[in-house]
Formats: C-alpha cells, structure tokens, sequence
C-alpha cells in the first residue's frame, strides 16, 4: 500500500468536527504553598514555625521513603521525605504531600514544597531541514566514514525515484549536502545500516520494490537492495535480491540463526499474490561476505508495514514482531534458532492502522515490551492517532495495549530513548497528517506522560530516528517528512538538536533591614538566591506575609532582589520569600522570617 493508498484509507474516517491545595493527614492543616511538575523523583520540604514532635508520613500515593529531621535557619526543624515518585494514576498537578502532627500548635500557613530533582521536562531547538535527494519516507542514523560522527541515510520513496541519500555529519548537529544512490528499485521504503560482509565498513540494506504505475508496485517485484561501503561514506553499486512478497516496506538485521553471520528480515506489505491476498515477512540467511540466500517467506495473514527483530520470551533466540495494518494487530512469530519461526500469534495494537513497531524495556522489569504507531485510535472518525504500549510478560506473550494521544492524527512512526536523561524511555514519534514529533516523556514503569510536539520541518513525517547528533551527550532527533511544503517536491529531512537542560537546586535566604521596626519605617527585605549549578538565577522573587503577596522584587546579577514597605501595621508577621524559578533554576522559598513591627 502506498502512502497514496494509505490516505485513502485514513480519509474513511472522517475527523468531526502552580496550585494549591491542603494535606490532611495530621492533625495540624499545612498549606502545599508551591510546586513544579512532577517530572522526576522529588523531594519535599516541610518547614515548621516551631520544633515538630513528630512526622507522620503520608502512604498514600504518591508514596514517601522514610523521613529525617535536619535543624533549617533559627534550629527550626524540617522534615524532609524524599524520592517522591510521580503519581501515574493522578493529574500531575495535584499530588499528595504529607502532613505532621506535632505537639505543639502549628500556624496554618507553613509551607510546603515539592521541587523537581535535577533532570527533567525536554526541549528541542527549532528544527534545520536538510535536501534528503528525494521525497523522503526513512531515516537512520550511523557512523558510515569512521570519523566518529554521526551521518544520516534516508530513503526516498517519490515517484519512481528509488534514491538512497547519504548526508555525513560534521559532529556540531550539521550535515554536509547529500550524495545520492541507486536503490535498485522504483521506490525505496526503509533502509537498515551493518556490516554483513565483515570488513568493519558499514554497509545500506533497502527494502524495496518496482513500479507498475504511480504508486503501485508490482506484485512480483519486492526488492532488496544492498550496497556495500567502502568505509569513507562512500557506497559501491547495488546488488538486489528478491525479498519474497510485495511492497517490501521495512528491513531489519540480525543473527537469526546463530550462525554468526547477518542475516535479513524484511515486511512484504503483500505477498506475490496478484490480489495481495496476505502479507509476509521474507527472511534471506546471509553468508557473511555481503551475499545472500534466497528468501525464505513466512505467510502473517495480514498486510504489515514494520518488522522488528528481538528475543521476546528470554529463549536466546531472536523473534519476529510485525504490525499488521489491515486488522489493527501485532504480530508474534517466536524464533527456533535456526533461521526458520513459527507461526504469527496476533495482539490488538490498540489502534487502527498499525505502521511502526519498536521494541524496548519501557518499565524496567527486565523483560521486552511492544510500542506501536497507529494512525488512528480506535474512534469511528480516527479523532486522534495513537502510540499503544503492551508491556511483554516475559515469555512472548504481551498484556493488552494502552494507548496514548502522540499529539495528533497520524502516528507513521515511533522510537524508543531517553531523551530527558533521566534514565527513564520515552516515545518519539512521528505524526504524519500534523507535520509535527511527538515527544511523550517516561515514567519508568510503562506508562507516558502527555505528548509535546514540535514541528517537523516539512510535511507528512513518516519517520524518526533518534541519536546524539552534536556530541553534548544529548538525544537528538532526526525525522524525514515525505513532502517538502505546500507543493510536496521534495521531501525535508528535519534535524532537532536537544537543548535541554538540566534544572538546577536554589537555595534562598531572606533578611530584613530593621527588626523590630516601628509602625510607618520602611523596611527592606532583601532575598538572596544561590544555585548548585553554573548558570546564575533570574528572575523574580515574590515576598509574602503568610499566605498574601506584599511585593515583587527582580534579582540582579548577584542573585538579589529586594522590595521595601512602610506599609506594615504593628504586630508580628510571617514574612517569606519566594523564588519563581527559570529555565536553569528550580524555584525555591526561603524559611520563615518574624518581622516585629512596633507602635512608636
């Protein structure tokens, strides 16, 4: 099916048209102040105006390791509850925090804050699009010259164009213009990088396959295309093979049957069939100088449009997975080691039009789990698209999808990687009919936050490959849209530098000029906000009496904001700074400070 076709099909289903809060766990009523999304492990500081007795921690979820006392400014003890974990099953905005119960009487109003550890939200840089030679349908990421890095290889699947373009990396997120190759067919789908004659040069593999008319390929005529390098970036003539089936749209490679030599696996959208009855997966034995053995087929019942290699039930021996796009399932084709697999078992993919599968550990349980790109949920209209999640049991069977919004309708693609740094996956996905990626941050335990997106740089994105492309230790993202602009020719590959960066802890201090003051002397409260990383705070610091703003200040370069009154009736106030934060710096609040204001 072309992605002509594929619209066709989308188009049946017609689209229609900080917080606060209190804890009660104790006896005493303690204000939740401030907080910031919970997007790490944190911490919370509860902060006391007079010495606790006795911290209860709260075991409701979110839940709280076991607290510890430590003396804060004045010997005013804190209790500090640390490693929250993020509430899954809750909006993030409204978590539980604890409470104490102290003996004493405690003023409602005492603060406390929940702050994000360092690592965090992720950004990207605006994209930088690239000419991929072509209309663009794959991207991958690799090392072809040995220079150390990074190098992108892109298919382009226009009309009969078959052209492999190659853009080799500077090492600063640029690219060099394309040098463009023959693929060996009429239009190139997918392209996998290895070295499968064992020179230590990296070689292309290109799922392919001929043309009969615009955008129909020939049923006799899946290809796949090799083209062996020569270790500078550079790659010799092509040399195809017949995949086994039709409209040979993904490749993968791998040892499939121990042998030690790189083998193929690719997805026949149809098989040789003049009706395209059924799809099959085509497996070609490599021997292990860059040639290979005629395809072996294995018949999935349904047209697919990805196929990944992993082993799924902890056997040693690889597996098959396959998105099937014409009933919306999964396939499982357990290995036998040798090179041949049994037969498909089918999982719902949780959405409709399944186009990309990924596999990877997404909840840390040591056993492999599914990610699927749907282009529709499962709504009558396609409302939305989808990217589903089946956690893996561990021996090849999966649990029942969960499904995500990616960020709209469309999801063509989908990678697995950390790209917040906080050693959690999260999903990376390409939309097709919103020109954008979605980002969904991890959790750690298999389940997603919500989508952010970022535009693609083109239209139509089809698909995205994930690396550090600049060397500053960040995931980058590549991602090939199909069309270039309004007019489609030709494609965009679009480049989108990580430029998280990493919130750091502040500490402030608040001062008074004169305490006590006397009823119509100005008073000038001056904050002082420090930071554990290198970059200096900015921004704003709000001065409080209790739970009312009084004053605004801005820090200066030295991290020091200031507000002043003469506003303050006699009497004893609570008086607190708070630090708004910025995109280095975590917020903070200062402890309380007793501002006595006598009558003259």
């Amino acid at each position: 099916m072309s992605a002509a076709e594929k619209y066709q099909k989308y188009q049946k289903y017609q689209r229609r048209s900080p917080m606060t809060s209190k804890c009660s766990f104790g006896i005493q009523v303690h204000i939740l102040s401030t907080f910031v999304p919970l997007l790490a492990a944190l911490t919370v500081l509860i902060a006391f105006a007079a010495p606790a007795q006795q911290a209860v921690v709260g075991q409701h979820f979110p839940k709280f390791s076991a607290a510890h006392t430590s003396a804060g400014q004045s010997q005013r003890p804190a209790v500090v509850a640390e490693q929250l974990q993020a509430s899954t099953s809750q909006p993030l905005h409204r978590p539980n925090l604890a409470a104490v119960n102290s003996e004493r009487n405690e003023i409602p109003g005492d603060v406390v804050t929940a702050r994000a550890a360092p690592g965090s939200s992720v950004s990207f840089l605006p994209v930088v699009t690239y000419d991929p030679g072509g209309q663009s349908f794959s991207v991958a990421i690799a090392d072809l010259n040995g220079d150390g890095k990074p190098d992108l290889v892109v298919t382009n699947a226009g009309l009969a164009e078959g052209v492999i373009g190659v853009l080799l990396g500077k090492g600063d997120g640029t690219f060099l213009p394309v040098v463009t190759y023959n693929s060996g067919g009429d239009y190139a789908y997918s392209v996998a990088v290895a070295d499968i004659n064992g020179d230590g040069k990296p070689d292309l593999l290109v799922a392919d396959c001929g043309l009969i008319g615009i955008n129909v390929c020939n049923h006799s005529n899946g290809l796949v295309g090799v083209l062996l390098g020569n270790g500078d970036g550079t790659f010799q003539p092509v040399v195809t093979y017949d995949s086994g089936g039709s409209t040979t749209v993904s490749i993968a490679v791998a040892d499939v049957n121990a042998d030690g030599k790189p083998d193929v696996v690719v997805a026949n959208e149809c098989d040789n069939s003049n009706t395209c009855a059924d799809g099959s997966v085509g497996v070609l034995l490599g021997n292990g100088d860059g040639t290979f053995q005629k395809a072996t087929t294995y018949d999935t019942k349904y047209a697919i449009d990805s196929v990944a290699v992993a082993d799924v039930n902890g056997d040693g021996k690889p597996d098959l997975l396959v998105a099937n796009n014409t009933n919306n399932t999964v396939g499982v084709l357990l290995g036998n080691g040798d090179g041949t697999f049994q037969s498909a078992v089918t999982y719902s993919s949780g959405g409709n039009i399944p186009l990309s599968v990924a596999i990877a550990d997404v909840n840390k349980d040591g056993k492999p789990d599914l990610v699927v790109a749907n282009i529709c949920d499962t709504s009558s209209n396609c409302a939305h698209g989808s990217v589903s999640v089946l956690l893996g049991n561990g021996d090849g069977t999966f649990q029942t999808a969960v499904s995500y919004d990616p960020g709209g309708t469309g999801a063509w693609s989908v990678a697995v990687a950390d790209v917040n740094g906080d050693g959690k996956p999260d999903l990376v996905a390409a939309i097709f009919f919103y020109n954008t990626v979605g980002v969904l941050l991890g959790n750690g335990d298999g389940t997603f936050q919500a989508a952010t997106t970022y535009g693609s740089g083109g239209n139509n994105p089809t698909s995205v490959a994930v690396a550090d492309l600049n060397g500053d230790g960040l995931l980058d993202v590549a991602v090939a849209n199909f069309c270039g602009g309004s007019g489609c020719l030709p494609g965009k590959l679009g480049v989108l530098l990580n430029n998280t960066v990493e919130l750091q802890f502040t500490t402030t201090t608040l001062t008074s000029s004169q305490n006590h003051s006397f009823y119509g002397q100005p008073v000038t409260f001056t904050a002082t906000v420090t930071t554990s990383g290198s970059i200096a705070p900015t921004g704003t610091v709000n001065f409080r009496s209790g739970s009312h703003g009084i004053g605004t200040g801005t820090l200066n370069a030295s991290g020091v904001a200031t507000f002043t009154t003469s506003l303050l009736k006699p009497g004893l106030y609570r008086i607190t700074a708070l630090y708004s934060g910025d995109a280095s710096n975590l917020h903070s609040i200062s402890t309380v400070l007793y501002q006595a204001v006598k009558r003259k």
